[in-house]
């Protein structure tokens, strides 16, 4: 799985968890409490169990480097060069 893909799916499941977190401030339901939990579990699995060096395979850690920590590889893809001749 692409990292960029790994980062909005895991963003995802935290933008979830926090508007359950608020629901659950506001009707204090015990199962949005549940659902709060779950998905702070599940969202703590993902991120540790995907987000990897594509390189080198090892955890990237907190926050979104530009560069694996480990081996040093960039770890987004380059942008493919355009053709200077090819006009718009």
């Amino acid at each position: 799985m692409k990292l960029k893909t790994v980062k909005a799916i895991f963003n995802g499941l935290v933008a979830v968890m926090l508007a359950l977190a608020a629901g659950y401030a506001l009707t204090d339901s015990f199962l949005l409490g549940c659902g709060v939990i779950v998905l702070g579990i599940a969202a703590s699995v993902f991120h540790f169990a995907l987000y990897r060096c594509p390189h080198c395979g090892k955890h990237l850690g907190r926050g979104t480097p530009d560069a694996c920590p480990h081996c040093g590889n960039p770890l987004e893809e380059a942008p493919a060069p355009t053709d200077p001749s090819r006009k718009a």
